[in-house]
């Protein structure tokens, strides 16, 4: 099904308690908390896991605010 995003594709396969149980193409188990899923998952619904490091995070970031900025200042010289 994933043929072009980035990540470990990962099925719900149960739901227990706060925990769901995913599984991944080549049968491994991960037990991820509920919690820390999106709001609609069920069992069955297809998740897409990506893992991203701190610096990554933070350059995304720097780089939206950059693009704001951008936007604010572009605006304002229109004015």
């Amino acid at each position: 099904m994933n043929n072009h995003l980035p990540g470990l594709e990962a099925t719900v396969d149960r739901i227990e308690g706060e925990k769901a149980v995913l599984k991944t193409a080549d049968g491994q188990q991960i037990i991820w908390p509920l919690s820390a899923l999106p709001a609609e998952v069920h069992e069955g619904a297809v998740l897409i896991l990506t893992a991203y490091t701190e610096l990554m995070i933070e350059a995304e970031k720097e780089k939206i605010v950059k693009t704001m900025l951008s936007e604010i200042l572009k605006t304002s010289d229109e004015a």
